[in-house]
């Protein structure tokens, strides 16, 4: 009885082992997939940006998508402003839409500094140096 129990002991274990590496790696290939087929669109108001762009410079500008006036910004892509810049470092999709960025320069949001937040569709924060201030609004995540 001994025998046939821990059979079934080493048996389970082994099924548990493969089932958590299958789960795994499924869950990081949809992570990959994502932060490759995300994006988020800002508009930016402030010093040295005119009222209606939405074309904004961007490094390495390799995960962008762009229409004829609009420009949405995936992972990984700096958006710079010239006195400023800032980086996406995910963008979430699904019930809770909302897009994680970082940056040197001061992240004002809810009247505290910070260097990294996230925005949730429609939040809106200001980007801060000693040569100048952008509001930053995002507004929309799309994805494929």
């Amino acid at each position: 009885m001994k025998r046939y129990i821990k059979g079934i002991s080493i048996s389970a274990v082994i099924i548990l082992a493969f089932l958590v590496g299958i789960g795994g790696i499924i869950l990081l290939s949809l992570r990959d997939y994502h932060d490759k087929n995300s994006w988020a669109r800002f508009e930016i108001l402030g010093d040295g940006i005119s009222e209606g762009e939405y074309l904004y410079k961007c490094s390495p500008n390799q995960n962008v998508r762009e229409g004829s006036d609009w420009k949405c910004y995936g992972k990984g892509e700096t958006i710079e402003l010239g006195y400023a810049s800032f980086t996406v470092n995910r963008v979430d999709i699904g019930s809770k839409e909302g897009v994680s960025i970082s940056s040197k320069d001061e992240l004002v949001y809810a009247g505290k500094a910070y260097h990294k937040i996230y925005l949730e569709k429609g939040d809106t924060c200001e980007i801060r140096t000693h040569n100048g201030s952008s509001i930053i609004k995002l507004i929309g995540i799309s994805y494929q």
